[in-house]
């Protein structure tokens, strides 16, 4: 993937997780509290690694992954040129 900058101003890339890993509780408890799921769209979005959050930068994407790694989740992501 080229590098990607700042997006256009009133746009924001995609940052979708393609994997998530760590204890189920933790995954489980951080998914329905961040993103305000259902126990059932939260086992969902886990088994689909369907986290999706809107981003301006690249390094913006790098500080939600830390975020998530400070509760115990390891993912893998893509920033998607798509912009919003």
């Amino acid at each position: 993937m080229e590098k990607i900058g700042l997006a256009p101003e009133g746009k924001q890339y995609v940052l979708r997780t393609v994997s998530i890993s760590g204890r189920v509780k933790d995954i489980l408890n951080f998914v329905q509290e961040e993103f305000t799921d259902s126990l059932q769209t939260a086992k969902k979005r886990i088994k689909t690694g369907g986290l999706l959050v809107a981003v301006r930068s690249k390094s913006e994407a790098d500080k939600h992954v830390a975020y998530y790694a400070e509760h115990g989740l390891k993912t893998s992501y893509e920033l998607e040129d798509e912009l919003w």
